[in-house]
C-alpha cells in the first residue's frame, strides 16, 4: 500500500507539472518549446523533487509543512531563473528579467501547492475514515496501554492507527480485557511479529515501574523501520523534555528517526560511489604496488577477507590488503596491539598510513559500507559488546564507514573496554550525522593519516 501512496502522489505532482510547463509556454515565458524541452523540463522537475524527498512517505505529509517546502523551491527557482538567464542570455533587460522570475515562482507555487493540497487532503481523508493507515502494535499490557487502545478507537476520526493488538511485557499480568485476538505474543518475540505483521508504528504503553524496560525494547527496535511513539511520564511533558503529537485522554509523542535530511543522505550516497570509484582508478598504480609488496614479502594471499556486521545486522565480507601472517588468529579471534609480532614485514607501515584500509571502497561500490560511518565489527566482539552495552545496536541503524568518529576520536581498540568508550563517540555521530560532520571527519582522517598515527 506505501508504495501504491507513493506512486499516486508522484503521478499528481506529474499532472501538475504538465499544467506548470503548458503555463509557461502560455506566459511566453519560454519562447521556442519542442516536445524535447517539454519532456526535459518535467524530468528535471521530477528528479528535483526526489532528491529534495518531496515523494517520501506521502500519508504522513503535513499540508502546512509542504506549503513552506513548495514556497522555499519556488524562490530558489527564480532566483536560479535570474542567475543563468543573466549568464547565458542578453536578450532581457532587468525589469523583464525579474518579472519572469516572479511568474515562474508564481505559478510554479500556485499550480505545484494546489495539487499536492488536493492531493494530500483526499490521503488526510482516506486516513481519517480508516480506510487507509498505518499497521500498529502496542507493548504493553497494564491499564495504561489498555486506556490508550479504548481512546485510539473511540476517535470519530482515525489518526491512521489501525492497532493489531498487544505485545506484553509479562504474560501471566495479562488483562481479561485483552482477549486473544488481540494477544500477538510477548516482548522476546518483537522481531518476528513485526516482520511477519508488516508493522509500520510502535506505540510503547508501559508503567512507570516498568521503566527500566524502556531501553531494552528501544534497543529492540533500532534494527527495525517503524515509527516509535511513547507515551511519557507527566513530570516529561510539563518540563518540556518531548513534544506531544497526538492528544488523546493520554498524550503520545513521536521520536525522530530521521537525523540526516533526506537530500543530504542521497548527496552523501552519490558522494560515496563517486569518491570511491576516484579513489580506485587514481590510486590504481598505488594498489598495484602494494599487492607486489605484500607478495614479494610474505608467503599467503593479498586480501583479507573477513565477515563482518553492517546495517541492520546483516553480514558481509570486508575487504583490506593482508598485514598479518596468515595464521594470525589460530588460537581464535584477537584484536590487534602495539608491537603486534603478527604483523607482515611491511604491515605495520600500511597500517600506520591506513593503506590496509584501501580496498575497502570496493566495499562502499557494493552497497555494503560508506565513506564515512561507525566501523564494522566481528560478531565475535559484537556479542560480548552487547552484554555490557546492549545500545551497541544503535550502530547498525545506518551503513559502516571505513573512517568514523571514533576512529578520529579515540582511534583503534585493543579490547572490548575500548570498543565500548569508542562507542560513545559512534553514538554521539548518528545523533548528529550530516554532511558538514562526513566532511569534518574525513579532513581529520587525512590528518591522521600524513601523520602516520595509524596501528
Amino acid at each position: 500500500m506505501p508504495k501504491k501512496i507513493t506512486l499516486l502522489f508522484i503521478t499528481c505532482n506529474f499532472t501538475g507539472l504538465i499544467f506548470f510547463s503548458f503555463t509557461l509556454k502560455a506566459a511566453n515565458i519560454v519562447n521556442q518549446f519542442s516536445i524535447i524541452n517539454f519532456i526535459g523540463l518535467i524530468l528535471f522537475f521530477l528528479l528535483l523533487y526526489e532528491f529534495l524527498g518531496h515523494y517520501e512517505k506521502p500519508l504522513r505529509k503535513s499540508r502546512y509543512k509542504e506549503f513552506i517546502a513548495v514556497l522555499n523551491l519556488s524562490v530558489v527557482l527564480s532566483i536560479a531563473y535570474i542567475i543563468l538567464e543573466s549568464l547565458y542570455y542578453q536578450g532581457q533587460s532587468n525589469q523583464e528579467l525579474i518579472t519572469a522570475a516572479i511568474k515562474i515562482a508564481f505559478y510554479h507555487f500556485m499550480i505545484i501547492y494546489s495539487v499536492r493540497l488536493i492531493t494530500l487532503t483526499i490521503l488526510k481523508r482516506l486516513l481519517q475514515n480508516n480506510v487507509l493507515g498505518f499497521k500498529t502494535i502496542i507493548i504493553g499490557n497494564n491499564t495504561k496501554a489498555f486506556q490508550l487502545y479504548q481512546e485510539i478507537q473511540s476517535q470519530k476520526k482515525s489518526l491512521g492507527f489501525q492497532i493489531l493488538g498487544f505485545i506484553v511485557l509479562d504474560k501471566e499480568k495479562l488483562p481479561s480485557k485483552i482477549d486473544n485476538q488481540l494477544y500477538l505474543g510477548e516482548l522476546n518475540q518483537l522481531d518476528i511479529i513485526i516482520q511477519n505483521h508488516q508493522i509500520e508504528e510502535v506505540i510503547i504503553a508501559i508503567e512507570t515501574s516498568q521503566h527500566h524496560q524502556l531501553k531494552s525494547i528501544l534497543d529492540d527496535l533500532e534494527n527495525t523501520d517503524v515509527f516509535i511513539n511513547i507515551i511519557p511520564d507527566m513530570f516529561d511533558v510539563v518540563s518540556g523534555f518531548v513534544k506531544v503529537n497526538y492528544l488523546f485522554a493520554l498524550p503520545l509523542i513521536s521520536l525522530n528517526r530521521d537525523y540526516m535530511p533526506f537530500w543530504q543522505r542521497t548527496i552523501k550516497k552519490i558522494f560515496d560511489y563517486v569518491f570511491s570509484l576516484f579513489v580506485l582508478i587514481i590510486l590504481s598504480p598505488l594498489f598495484i604496488l602494494i599487492a607486489i609488496l605484500i607478495k614479494t614479502t610474505s608467503k599467503g594471499p593479498i586480501f583479507y577477507i573477513q565477515e563482518r556486521i553492517g546495517k541492520k545486522g546483516v553480514p558481509f565480507h570486508i575487504l583490506k590488503f593482508r598485514t598479518m601472517v596468515v595464521d594470525a588468529e589460530k588460537d581464535g579471534p584477537q584484536l590487534s596491539y602495539n608491537n603486534d609480532n603478527r604483523l607482515i614485514r611491511i604491515g605495520s607501515f600500511l597500517r600506520k598510513l591506513r593503506l590496509d584500509e584501501l580496498p575497502q571502497f570496493l566495499n562502499v561500490l557494493k552497497g555494503e559500507m560508506s565513506v564515512v560511518g561507525p566501523r564494522p565489527e566481528r560478531a565475535f566482539y559484537i556479542n560480548q559488546i552487547k552484554k555490557i552495552a546492549p545500545h551497541y545496536s544503535y550502530l547498525q541503524k545506518v551503513l559502516p564507514g571505513i573512517t568514523s568518529w571514533g576512529q578520529v576520536k579515540y582511534g583503534y581498540a585493543e579490547n572490548i573496554e575500548q570498543m565500548i568508550k569508542r562507542l560513545t563517540f559512534d553514538i554521539i555521530y548518528i545523533e548528529h550525522r550530516s554532511l558538514a560532520l562526513d566532511f569534518k571527519i574525513m579532513f581529520y582522517t587525512f590528518i591522521i593519516i600524513f601523520e602516520g598515527r595509524g596501528k
